[in-house]
This record gives structure tokens, C-alpha cells and sequence, in this order.
């Protein structure tokens, strides 16, 4: 409805609706910029700027699940035994194939599983 709200010229009411929009869900980039654009047209400069920025931010964060290889497919793989999820299926056999080696740490791959993994972590040792 923010949206809405703008193209009517009703930047206040496009504000306090993107602000729940964005309680709801704030990692939503589209809403940030929306509110961006509300507090440019009210004046507000110092807001319109924050939220552009965040709006930038959160577009960052959206690359944060792609692979670091190719930077196109999602990460799904996590290898052994450094634990890293850092790569798509096909760039972890890939790396495994050519280089024998993790990306990130060098350490030697002796597995790879495949799924969902929760971050890119190493163990203590």
C-alpha cells in the first residue's frame, strides 16, 4: 500500500505504512527504498538518505546465500572437514576435482555434503 500511497501524493500515509510493512519485515529492500522516496517527497533528507542506504544494504545482504565462486547459485554444500558453506554444488566438486581445496581456508577437501547448511563456520581446534 505504500506505493499506492505515493502515487496519490500521500507520502505521510505511505510512511506510517511502510513502517509496519517493514516491522513485519525488514529485510524487505523494496519497502526501505519506497520509504526513501516518502521522506524525500515530506523533505525529509537525513531519513530519505538512511533509508536509501539500508535499501543498498539489504541488497548486499541478499548476495550474502550465494556462492563465493560463481556468485550465481545459492550455497548448498558444506565441505569436509573444514565445515565451510561457502559453495554451490557444482563449484564444490568442482574445487574438490581441480584444486583439492577449500576457497576460503586451503584446507584439504576429503568430503562434500550436499543440502542447506546454517552459515560458514570453522570448528574450534
Amino acid at each position: 500500500r505504500g506505493a499506492a500511497h505515493l502515487a496519490k501524493g500521500s507520502p505521510r500515509d505511505a510512511v506510517a505504512d511502510l513502517n509496519i510493512a517493514l516491522r513485519i519485515e525488514p529485510s524487505d529492500r523494496k519497502a526501505w527504498h519506497l520509504r526513501s522516496k516518502a521522506h524525500e517527497a515530506l523533505g525529509n533528507a537525513r531519513r530519505a538518505a538512511e533509508d536509501a542506504a539500508e535499501a543498498e544494504r539489504k541488497d548486499e545482504d541478499a548476495d550474502a546465500g550465494l556462492c563465493v565462486v560463481c556468485i550465481d547459485e545459492p550455497r548448498a554444500t558444506r565441505l569436509n572437514p573444514c565445515e565451510h558453506n561457502a559453495l554451490c554444488a557444482e563449484c564444490a566438486r568442482e574445487c574438490q576435482q581441480h584444486h583439492g581445496v577449500c576457497p576460503i581456508c586451503n584446507a584439504r577437501i576429503e568430503a562434500i555434503e550436499y543440502g542447506s547448511f546454517m552459515g560458514t563456520f570453522a570448528p574450534a581446534r
